[in-house]
């Protein structure tokens, strides 16, 4: 990014510049939030693969000789500002091997974290009156210089064998093969920075890039002892053995490497060092007083470099992850960090319309999708306990996959898609299909799944020991403790599923703040106030947040802008043909029986929670609201005449969705159909108007007789999740969705049910509706609109086979079996289909990565 001083980068004022490469540039700021001088390293690009090594490769070291990283931005790094020269010599021989200590050090310290420099080079270095600073932890990828032989960083191939990473003069002969760097790779490298410090010459010298090769690949250098006479032959010896060919004759080790040096400064003159003149003598009582003093002094510089060192806390580090080329994330996805923060998970849209898992550890830039995940949809993962496997949904199944290779194995069925949850016991926590409010469990190798005695609860995070839980339940916004099998429970706070960290804190979202605050996992008891780590952060309808924490890292997701939809007309052929209404968020779309009006959901704004029936008149292109509360509205049925529409309606903070009715032209009073304890979501009306069909809580499919004592009855009731009901236009069949066969299909039967039952589709389907003349019926499977001829004579029913009409950008499918009835409606002739869809832009806002997040804390 273009730069001068006196810009402002972000929070930060330039000052001036400090140096410029093929990468970018280096300046010196300020930050006014702190008062303190920074160095902020910017991309010529967008934040590149180097820049996101280099920032997470510092972050994870904490050495006082290497250059500390204090915050990330889109495209620069801002660093701790280093006030020093770059290490040039020669210098004298105790200055270097004091150097020597402090580098090799500092090079033990990365190995140690399986972190290779692969660039250490003089200009990497800077000498300043605390000692030597390690920069530019990078591992950087720079084109070829245009000159002959220089410094910059060459990442381009050299040979037939592979890819070099590093700077030509400082290469190990494996880098320049293209062979893996390791830590002897860096030990090659300091081998030519010491021998150029104490000589002044580089080790290997040439006139040209490819004779350059050629010394590096087979020459040894000139001897130490014979450019710089004051070099003892033990230093020479070290310094050869760090620039071996073969990496096997190195110094194995940075460690090994540092203990040489430092046996060589206390060995002094035993080992060839040269000695300083010694100074006068002086008087016995004065030198007393001297080396007294200086002990002292020593030792108070000692202890406040311990306490220094030793207190100091490993910088706390933000960078992004942005959605994998090609994909966006998920409605209710978001990065969950492996039990020891070393690798995240996340699911993702594909461009062909399915999900799929992904894996990142976070010492790498990329991430691999994990075979056998992709799916029509497919839910956030949980990890195992011991960080080896993972658990997830997918069509209606819960699996379970071993990372280290395999393929996912089945471990229950009738399993919906909101995240499972894997259980220090080694069980894993799921809801099933029969209906969203039920917990089940079962082992993570398989066996019978069973509901727990607590089996109201929606997500559940287990504290230590295994035995309590934090949890939410449905339709609630508070967050509770207790266990699995007993309902006693506690209400702790407001605020989504909470997540125990130890040494005792509780990390939950609140008001779209993802909060951290002091929790007893005994008493299970909340003290003092909250800190706010983050925000915005999203949660979900079911009161879960979009965040995973370990102990050491933190993901989460921002708060999603909720996307607007569109109400889209396609012909037969799949071509676009109008809109109705303005962009908004809609669902269940309802045409009136004559086609003249519509019926819809609409949230009153992007973020709202609530929704509101409104009616559109399709002829004179006006439309008007038809609910007017607070409470959340859904799922119009229009009676079979047109003259009243039946809605579902659930107050805030109640588990129940009640039924009611109102005149379709809006005035008069709503009426109370049928209401109780579960979720009843409206689905159909009878032709002859005398049963209103719904869901009751997603379990089973239930008949209001609209006249009498309105007393509902089952119509399709088992152990299989049967919803989606649509009564054919003859009255005498009824179409739905099971997943009694394993997967969700559309059936048919006699209506009332008296024996016989039809599967129409053969691969998948939801959301079945009818042609008016009953000979044709359509469903949804994945994006495709499928219809299939049908023909009814007697109590026979015959189906021909299913084909596609198009696909179409429809909205995604709705995880809750009884949330959303339709997302499309056909028009009477069938000739027409009015579809929700989705806006052409898919969320692709990065994920946000908080590694030494526990650091923070000590700062508010």
């Amino acid at each position: 990014m273009p730069l001068s001083t006196g810009d402002k980068l972000g929070p930060y004022e330039i000052l001036s510049p400090l140096g410029a490469g093929g990468m970018g540039e280096v300046w010196k700021a300020r930050d006014p939030r702190l008062d303190r001088i920074v160095a902020i390293k910017t991309s010529r690009q967008v934040f590149s693969e180097r820049f996101g090594r280099e920032a997470r490769a510092i972050a994870a070291l904490n050495h006082p000789h290497i250059c500390q990283i204090f915050d990330v931005g889109p495209d620069y790094i801002v660093m701790e500002f280093v006030d020093g020269q770059e290490l040039k010599g020669p210098i004298p021989v105790p200055q270097a091997l004091r150097a020597a200590v402090q580098l090799a050090g500092a090079l033990e310290a990365a190995h140690r974290k399986s972190i290779t420099h692969r660039d250490l080079k003089p200009s990497n270095i800077l000498n300043t009156k605390s000692g030597v600073k390690v920069l530019d932890f990078g591992l950087a990828k720079f084109d070829v210089p245009k000159t002959p032989i220089g410094d910059e960083t060459v990442t381009r191939p050299l040979t037939e064998e592979g890819t070099i990473v590093g700077t030509l003069q400082y290469m190990s002969p494996e880098q320049i093969q293209g062979k893996p760097a390791d830590a002897r790779s860096d030990i090659f490298s300091f081998g030519c920075v010491l021998y150029e410090i104490l000589t002044g010459n580089r080790a290997f010298r040439a006139e040209n890039k490819a004779t350059l090769i050629a010394a590096i690949m087979d020459r040894e250098p000139e001897p130490l002892t014979a450019v710089q006479p004051m070099v003892p032959p033990m230093l020479d010896r070290i310094v050869r053995k760090c620039l071996a060919k073969d990496p096997d004759d190195r110094w194995q080790s940075a460690a090994d490497l540092k203990s040489q040096f430092e046996w060589l400064l206390e060995s002094g003159s035993n080992a060839g060092l040269p000695q300083p003149v010694p100074d006068q003598p002086r008087r016995k009582q004065d030198l007393g007083w001297i080396l007294a003093a200086v002990f002292a002094a020593s030792l108070i510089a000692l202890g406040v470099f311990h306490f220094r060192t030793a207190s100091a806390p490993a910088p706390v580090v933000r960078f992004e992850i942005h959605p994998p080329e090609g994909s966006s994330w998920t409605d209710n996805g978001f990065p969950v960090v492996s039990p020891d923060g070393s690798r995240i998970v996340f699911p993702t849209w594909k461009s062909d319309g399915t999900q799929v898992l992904w894996i990142r550890p976070l010492n790498s830039v990329t991430a691999q999708p994990i075979a056998g995940t992709a799916a029509e949809a497919v839910s956030t993962p949980a990890w195992s306990p011991d960080g080896r496997s993972i658990a997830y949904i997918s069509d209606s199944k819960l699996h379970t996959l071993d990372l280290s290779g395999g393929s996912p194995q089945t471990i229950a069925s009738g399993a919906i898609v909101p995240r499972p949850t894997w259980t220090p016991a080694g069980t894993l926590l799921f809801h099933n299909t029969a209906t969203e409010h039920t917990l089940m469990q079962v082992s993570a190798a398989g066996g019978n799944a069973m509901q727990v005695v607590n089996s109201g609860i929606y997500y559940a995070s287990p504290l230590p020991g295994g035995q309590s839980y934090v949890y939410t339940k449905p339709n609630s916004v508070d967050l509770f403790s207790g266990t699995l099998d007993s309902k006693d429970e506690k209400r702790l706070t407001t605020g989504s599923l909470g997540v125990f960290v130890q040494p005792h804190w509780l990390l939950y979202v609140r008001a779209s703040a993802l909060v951290v605050q002091e929790f007893d996992p005994v008493s299970q008891s909340l003290s003092g106030g909250t800190i706010s780590i983050a925000q915005p952060v999203g949660v979900s309808s079911q009161n879960l947040g979009f965040f995973s924490v370990s102990q050491s890292v933190l993901a989460y997701r921002r708060a999603p802008q909720a996307p607007l939809n569109d109400l889209t007309w396609y012909n037969r052929q799949g071509q676009r043909i109008g809109t109705v209404g303005e962009p908004a968020r809609y669902t269940n779309p309802a045409l009136s029986p004559d086609g003249k009006r519509l019926a819809v959901a609409r949230y009153a704004a992007p973020a709202a929670t609530t929704r509101d029936i409104w009616v559109f008149d399709l002829v004179r292109g006006v439309n008007s609201r038809f609910t007017f509360d607070q409470a959340d509205h859904t799922n119009p049925v229009w009676s079979p005449d047109g003259s009243r529409i039946a809605f579902s309606r659930q107050t805030t903070g109640s588990q129940a969705r009640s039924i009611y009715a109102k005149s379709s032209g809006g005035g008069g009073p709503e009426e109370l159909l049928f209401g109780d304890a579960v979720s009843n979501a409206s689905e159909d009306w009878s032709p002859d108007g005398k049963l209103l069909l719904f869901n009751a809580g997603s379990r089973e499919i239930d008949a209001l007789p609209i006249k009498g004592d309105r007393k509902p009855y089952p119509v399709l009731k088992s152990s299989f999740s049967q919803v989606n009901a649509a009564v054919s236009p003859d009255g005498r069949w009824i179409a739905y969705r099971s997943n009694e066969s394993g997967t969700t299909e559309i059936f048919v039967q006699n209506f009332p049910p008296s024996g016989g039952k039809w599967q129409i589709s053969a691969s998948g389907g939801i959301e079945p509706s009818w042609r008016r003349d009953g000979k044709e019926l359509y469903f949804m499977n994945g994006t495709k609109l499928m219809a299939v001829d049908v023909k009814a004579a007697g109590v026979t029913f015959e189906v021909g086979i299913p084909k596609v009409l198009f696909e179409v950008p429809v909205v995604p499918n709705p995880n809750g079996a009884g949330a959303r009835r339709n997302r499309y409606v056909p028009a009477p002739d069938g000739q027409r289909f009015l579809f929700i869809t989705t806006p052409v832009t898919v969320d692709t806002t990065p994920f946000v990565v908080v590694e030494n997040w526990q650091n923070s804390l000590k700062l508010k």
